[in-house]
């Protein structure tokens, strides 16, 4: 009977010995992103509205150099080009002669050349198929504005100015 109790526990052991190694079963999650969309967005953060005034003939023989004119934001997931272009060719306001943009330089803060502004679309940063990578940043804008004794006097010339972000 000694032997059977043995027998017994010897078989109980090993039966708990079993249920007692390790094992392994591992499962898997999936994480999925998409569709991602193309981002390009491009926000004027500082600045949508530059006013100056001419009240000094100094100012009309020298012209006004503003530093950060406008302040440019953009966000973009794919290589991308700003251009930037006056809305019309001419400012509205004044008579005859009329004022044209390009009366308005505008330049990349800090750079050294200034640029006419000018009804078409020019490059800012980048060029179609010279672009920019893919990111996020500011970019200032200077504007130096000339319009010297040309043209009449008027309470008010305005024009808008476009900026465009483009992967195109």
């Amino acid at each position: 009977m000694r032997k059977s109790y043995l027998f017994y526990l010897l078989l109980l052991m090993g039966i708990f010995h079993m249920n007692t190694y390790a094992q392994s079963n591992p499962v898997t999650a999936t994480v999925t992103i998409g569709p991602l969309p193309t981002v390009l967005d491009l926000q004027i953060t500082a600045n949508t509205a530059t006013s100056v005034n001419f009240n000094t003939p100094t100012a009309l023989d020298n012209g006004i150099t503003l530093l950060n004119a406008t302040i440019l934001t953009y966000s973009s997931n794919e290589a991308y080009f700003i251009t930037i272009n006056s809305s019309t060719a001419n400012f509205s306001g004044g008579s005859s002669p009329a004022m044209p943009a390009s009366v308005v330089q505008y330049r990349l803060n800090g750079g050294s050349t200034y640029t006419a502004l000018s009804s078409t679309a020019v490059s800012l940063k980048g060029a179609q198929g010279s672009e920019v990578i893919r990111g996020t940043g500011t970019y200032g804008i200077d504007f130096f504005i000339n319009p010297g004794y040309t043209y009449p006097p008027a309470s008010d010339y305005s024009i808008t100015i476009d900026y465009t972000i483009s992967n195109l």
